[in-house]
């Protein structure tokens, strides 16, 4: 008899796990963490534990999963390799935890030949002329942490008794390694905490094995149907996300013959966008198909851009659409990895002021302007823009980004407005754009802030440790007084350093000595949140500053910008540019001084700097 399209069994891991599986690389990575599997084990644990033999035999039920047989040989003739569609945390995560009871066992002296061992290491390796392969591990991961998974399942095969000394030197390239490794590592102290006797740990893995049970579904269908139904399944569920839901659309309209080019395609952008695709499909659609104000949900995405990419593509139907679009965010997705990597641009564009500006983008992670600078490197790159220009266009739109969200702190909904414009204008197919026209765009955007608004939050912000005051430092220290002119290469450097090599540093100081004359206040006490403020005669703090408590009196007076300078934490490095100790403060030591320094900053920067950019 055929089997039906979809055929449910009640399997328990045992059973599960005689067959092999592979996440396809369409897939996202691993997401679970330490809370989701510390969830599972305290579940499993409590039916483990009960004393009701009717009750403890009746098991754990972790639910569906959907599985689909893959086109590839039998393992040793008989063992079937399945993709994964449904389930893939749940599975990992079991695989982790078998083979983190193989090795605690057989850590802790119990033989190779226990039948609970055996019974372990037939699911985690599969058998091929009565020998364990170690190749054939019963999963395989095939995303981001694909190679970390593998190495980790290698060690535990060749030598699992010092499978601690492979987690402890492991370096992992990415957070998605990290979570497998980290997962193992909980996994590893739960299981020492909870069973300290060998025996109790191999009982709860017999009891993994024969009372964990799963509802599995065998697709035996086309794999076009199979996206669809899942699609269907979910939706009546636990929702998904929209990139997964996005997925599942497109590959339900592809046609069969398309299906496995295309799956390669999406699991290497997730890849290459690690694990970020739901945010580079939204850049890419605002920089060349039409600039929407929300994220693109999949009703959204069902009903109206497939449309558009039809239109933009000048197609007649949506499957080819839909090729279409995965082809070019293929051929596109470079322009994207740009977007996080500074290196990755400046093989593009190496010009002073765009690395300047370009590091405050990066180091800012604005939002708004990702499709706009997307669309400009392309352009770069395809000839339709010069260097000039884009360096031009991306300084303009950061300072906009960075004076409207970082130093004003206005709410990002108020850029929608400017990115609807020049995207709009760019896209706009009928007329080639012209960078000039939205440069002045931009400009005309920037000029709706009020100067003496941002004098003020500049006068009067927190800057001690802080990364904003930094990159406003940078901009004043780096300019020639009073002419708006910056030397953009010793900005760069200044940013590039960072807090790594430079810290913001005091001018008055942040704890005189009580006997010191050149200050009129200092800290009585041992520390900050105890210590109180003393003024002496003459203080010219105002009466706002005086705050018995220190920590408020060094936020009010001390932590302004006015009061702070970049200084190198290694002398040894700061005589490689005398611009940090190009200035001196032996005279400064009064509120005045902090507040015309501060007022002196602020009116360069807006007066003058700002404007030139």
């Amino acid at each position: 008899m055929p089997k039906k399209t979809f055929d449910p069994a009640s399997m328990d891991l045992e059973d599960l796990f005689k067959s092999a599986y592979t996440v396809p690389v369409y897939q996202r990575p691993y997401s679970w963490d330490k809370e989701n599997i510390d969830q599972l084990l305290i579940d499993i644990k409590e039916v483990f534990d009960l004393t009701d033999i009717d009750e403890r035999s009746e098991g754990y039920y972790t639910g569906n999963i959907i599985i689909y047989e893959t086109p590839l040989p039998k393992i040793n003739g008989n063992i079937n390799i399945y993709d994964i569609i449904d389930g893939q945390q749940r599975i990992t995560t079991f695989a982790l935890i078998f083979l983190s009871v193989y090795t605690r066992a057989l850590k802790n002296g119990e033989p190779e030949s226990d039948l609970t061992i055996v019974k372990l290491k037939n699911c985690l390796w599969k058998v091929v002329g009565r020998k364990h392969i170690k190749d054939q591990r019963l999963i395989s991961l095939n995303s981001i942490e694909k190679t970390c998974f593998a190495q980790l399942f290698d060690y535990a095969f060749d030598d699992p008794t010092n499978i601690d000394d492979f987690i402890s030197s492991f370096v992992p390239a990415n957070s998605f390694e990290k979570r497998v490794i980290d997962n193992f590592k909980f996994i590893n102290q739960y299981l020492k905490k909870e069973f300290s006797d060998s025996n109790d740990l191999l009982a709860f893995a017999e009891y993994l094995l024969n009372f964990v049970r799963f509802i599995v579904i065998d697709s035996n269908c086309k794999q076009t149907k199979v996206f669809s139904i899942f699609e269907s399944i979910n939706s009546k569920g636990k929702q998904l996300e929209d990139i997964d839901l996005i997925k599942t659309y497109i590959f339900s309209k592809l046609d069969e013959a398309s299906h496995h080019h295309y799956l390669s395609v999406w699991g290497n952008l997730i890849i290459k966008t690690n694990d970020q695709l739901y945010d580079y499909l939204t850049t890419y659609i605002k920089a060349f198909i039409k600039f929407y104000n929300n994220n693109i949900k999949i009703s959204h995405f069902k009903k109206t851009i497939v449309d558009e990419l039809v239109e933009y593509y000048g197609v007649s139907d949506e499957t080819e659409a839909l090729k279409k679009f995965l082809d070019d965010l293929n051929d596109k997705v470079e322009f994207y990895q740009m977007l996080t990597s500074e290196d990755k641009t400046y093989t593009l564009i190496n010009r002073d002021k765009f690395k300047f500006f370009y590091k405050i983008f990066v180091n800012g992670s604005y939002k708004h302007p990702k499709p706009f600078i997307f669309r400009l490197l392309h352009d770069y790159k395809e000839t339709f823009l010069t260097a000039k220009e884009v360096e031009d266009a991306v300084s303009k739109v950061i300072l906009h980004s960075f004076l409207y969200l970082s130093v004003c702190n206005r709410d990002s909904k108020d850029s929608i407005p400017l990115y609807k414009d020049i995207l709009g204008y760019m896209i706009d197919k009928t007329i080639p754009y012209n960078i000039t026209n939205i440069i002045s765009t931009i400009d005309s955007y920037i000029n709706k802030l009020p100067d003496s608004s941002v004098l003020s939050e500049i006068i009067n912000m927190n800057a001690y440790k802080n990364k904003l005051a930094m990159i406003l430092l940078a901009f004043y220290m780096a300019s020639v007084k009073g002419s708006g002119t910056i030397d953009y290469k010793e900005a760069y450097n200044l940013l590039d350093l960072d807090f790594d090599e430079l810290i913001l540093d005091y001018i008055c100081p942040e704890n005189p000595s009580s006997s010191d004359p050149s200050y009129q206040y200092y800290m009585d006490g041992l520390d900050d949140d105890n210590g109180i403020t003393v003024y002496k005669s003459g203080c010219d703090f105002p009466k706002e500053c005086k705050d018995k408590l220190y920590k408020n009196f060094k936020d009010s007076c001390l932590n302004k910008i006015g009061n702070t300078r970049i200084f190198y934490k290694d002398p040894i490095t700061s005589k490689r540019n005398a611009l940090i100790d190009s200035e001196s403060y032996t005279t400064f030591t009064t509120w005045k001084d902090i507040t015309e320094r501060g007022e002196e900053i602020a009116t360069e920067l807006v007066n003058l700097i700002f404007k030139k950019i």
